[in-house]
């Protein structure tokens, strides 16, 4: 029984790895967001290193949304887009488009119902009462689960 295993990137990235297989979530490593904001804490060298080693077919990439301090459009361009991503399913198909950019592959979109993806099951859930924009992503084996809630720091609807 294959456990989660949490390494702590950046900002909103984490590297999470369950048996043989990656998810990456909100990669922000070099370029500055909103033209001016820069990463705090800076990845480390060794944990950039160790995310460019991985079998990018083992790699599945989780934006959560599409704000520049969750997205480096760069960093993914040139050294992840043979890797998987997986987006939230949202109203508005912009997000959609941008990350199709950067992706040699199309996005998988999650959404309530979510997905099982590498033998992990992958749910989005959007406050459309809040915003239509921003995701918590949660992931989930048979006895863990983890909440991705990025920006998500109203109180949710049940």
């Amino acid at each position: 029984m294959s456990k989660f295993k949490i390494d702590f990137i950046n900002h909103s990235s984490l590297l999470i790895q369950h048996g043989d297989n990656f998810f990456l979530t909100d990669p922000w490593y070099i370029s500055p967001a909103f033209g001016k904001w820069v990463q705090y804490p800076f990845p480390l060298t060794e944990s950039i290193k160790k995310i460019l080693e991985l079998d990018q077919e083992k790699l599945k990439i989780i934006i959560s949304h599409g704000h520049d301090d969750h997205i480096d459009d760069f960093f993914i361009k040139n050294y992840l887009s043979n890797a998987t991503c997986i987006i939230p399913e949202l109203p508005s198909k912009g997000f959609n488009k941008r990350v199709s950019s950067l992706f040699k592959n199309e996005p998988i979109e999650v959404g309530f119902d979510g997905k099982e993806i590498d033998g992990i099951k992958i749910n989005s859930f959007t406050n459309q009462d809040f915003t239509h924009h921003d995701s918590i992503v949660t992931l989930s084996s048979d006895n863990e689960f983890i909440i991705h809630a990025n920006d998500n720091w109203h109180e949710q609807p049940n």
